[in-house]
């Protein structure tokens, strides 16, 4: 498989994706998806505003990262700020479940940051933003497609990813994409999420999962964006809220806040409480 022509039809449909002149945003982290959207952005001549999220008082490296990147790019770099005020997360979590009906963990505490750097998008006018998000689909990079693969011996069969790929993205809301976007469409802004397009498929038709993610993982993109290694980004991934992030140790605050009446160990039965009414 050649790689390579792989890597430049992709970069080929993410520069179509990102065609515009409007005055637009992107959600920056340190890893391939974002970054291969910034540098489509920049190929097609235009200056995102880059918005990067970090939990208040903390610095993580993705949040360094973009800010780094920002600035030797000479784009305005828009620091987003979560609150650490138990009140205010649990009101975040209650927006989360009862205004956007999510009820999964990772789905709350992933959607909530997006929801501040859209808020603060608009704030400055910005109504097109766009995001790497669901990039991962297309890889099989979930901890359940690992285990899948790992039990199963599926490595090496390109067929294998392709069915997962089909599933990851038959869903109707994967990596909160149809959430976030009605709800920044309700606030009249457009979340462009490129990674979303089925042009993909084909695209990525008949290589296996060894060949997508080594000797690192997104080879394609990898190599189909040099900027990434110019820049210095390209982060192995990992879901935004773990890591180094803090974001999930930010919610993990209610377990020993009276918003845990029922003293569980988890903020999962916080969560589950909300989704049942009791809050």
């Amino acid at each position: 498989m050649d790689l390579n022509r792989v890597g430049a039809e992709a970069r080929k449909l993410l520069l179509q994706n990102t065609v515009g002149t409007n005055p637009c945003g992107v959600l920056l982290s340190n890893g391939v998806d974002s970054n291969s959207i910034l540098a489509s952005l920049i190929e097609n001549g235009r200056a995102p505003f880059v918005f990067s999220f970090r939990v208040k008082g903390y610095e993580s490296k993705d949040w360094r990262m973009a800010k780094i990147t920002a600035r030797a790019l000479d784009l305005r770099f828009i620091d987003v700020e979560l609150p650490t005020n138990v009140d205010d997360i649990f009101k975040d979590v209650h927006w989360a479940v009862k205004k956007m009906g999510l009820t999964k963990k990772a789905d709350i505490e992933c959607s909530i940051p997006v929801k501040y750097a859209l808020d603060k998008a608009i704030q400055l006018g910005i109504a097109d933003v766009y995001s790497g998000a669901c990039a991962d689909g297309h890889y099989g990079l979930t901890r359940k497609a690992f285990i899948e693969v790992r039990n199963n011996d599926k490595e090496n069969d390109p067929a294998w990813l392709e069915n997962y790929r089909l599933k990851y993205f038959s869903r109707e809301n994967p990596a909160q994409s149809k959430t976030m976007a009605d709800y920044f469409e309700s606030k009249k802004g457009v979340l462009h999420v490129p990674y979303l397009d089925k042009g993909f498929f084909p695209i990525f038709a008949g290589i296996s999962h060894y060949e997508m993610n080594k000797p690192k993982e997104k080879m394609p993109i990898r190599l189909a964006f040099p900027e990434l290694k110019e820049w210095g980004v390209g982060n192995k991934h990992i879901n935004l809220q773990l890591g180094d992030s803090g974001i999930a140790d930010n919610y993990s605050r209610l377990i020993t806040s009276e918003y845990n009446s029922h003293n569980y160990k988890s903020v999962v039965g916080i969560y589950n409480s909300v989704v049942r009414g009791e809050f």
